[in-house]
């Protein structure tokens, strides 16, 4: 599956005022067409086993108007601070869609 960062930016990338904020926007092309529950079961299954990987995963679906989505929460553990994330994924014809926002805890 071939994937292209399309937009990114982020804030303070050395952690030194102990927040910082980042987001990605994703796009990957798919072999074939993939339902979306299927792309929800495989990008939790890739979430959980990310190294600095920290806490439970949740996620509810949501719809915007280009279609249907699943929103994830989870948190990671980076440069021995807790980071939440948020992302969004979209799946369409042989295509899927994240945008993924991160911001450090205090």
């Amino acid at each position: 599956m071939a994937a292209s960062i399309e937009a990114a930016g982020i804030t303070d990338p050395n952690m030194q005022s102990g927040y910082v904020t980042n987001v990605n926007v994703i796009h990957s092309q798919l072999p074939f067409a993939v339902p979306l529950a299927t792309v929800i079961q495989i990008s939790v299954a890739q979430l959980e086993n990310i190294p600095s990987f920290s806490g439970p995963i949740t996620h509810h679906p949501v719809s915007v108007a280009a279609g249907q989505g699943e929103q994830f929460n989870y948190h990671l553990r980076l440069s021995g601070r807790s980071v939440s994330v948020t992302q969004y994924l979209f799946v369409g014809a042989r295509r899927a869609n994240s945008v993924r926002q991160t911001g450090g805890d205090q």
